[in-house]
């Protein structure tokens, strides 16, 4: 028997075709919380603003309900909690976020086979969003990497695999 720590066992890496079909259904799930908030704020701003026919021809919008625009911010407020509680907290705690949970796929530390926990977790939510944001190098990473890991995975020290 041997006194040291035992590997962790071998890990069948996710397929980069699942993981941007999880990280969509993940996106739709977050946008649909929002939207509960936002599309009648939408609607509001839409239909009870003030619009005017500028000197190019283009209408602008000149002032908008006040209402509108707290749902709005409401909205966009719920879909980014919804996506760091389910990105972020759950995926990093339970190694599944909910689309991954559906697809069979896990994020997990390469080392331990472990989920990666939730500071962690949050870690690689933010980097996914900053760096996914301001391009999407990140993601095409992820098609050269041997491990097929994005810079956002590279920051938290975590793998997504089968599982």
């Amino acid at each position: 028997m041997s006194g040291g720590p035992s590997a962790a066992p071998p890990l069948a890496l996710a397929p980069l075709a699942t993981r941007v079909g999880a990280w969509i259904l993940d996106l739709a799930v977050a946008v649909l919380a929002g939207a509960i908030a936002w599309l009648p704020g939408l609607w509001i701003v839409g239909t009870r603003g003030t619009w005017a026919e500028q000197t190019d021809g283009t209408v602008a919008l000149e002032s908008a309900p006040a209402i509108g625009l707290l749902l709005l911010g409401v909205g966009v407020i719920v879909q980014l909690l919804v996506s760091l509680w389910n990105q972020g907290l759950r995926q990093g705690r339970t190694g599944r976020s909910i689309a991954k949970s559906k697809l069979g796929l896990a994020t997990v530390d390469p080392r331990s086979g472990e989920p990666i926990g939730a500071a962690r977790g949050v870690l690689r939510w933010l980097a996914a969003g900053i760096l996914g944001s301001l391009c999407l190098l990140t993601y095409l990473w992820a098609i050269i990497d041997p491990r097929r890991r994005t810079w956002h995975d590279l920051i938290a020290g975590s793998l997504v695999v089968r599982g």
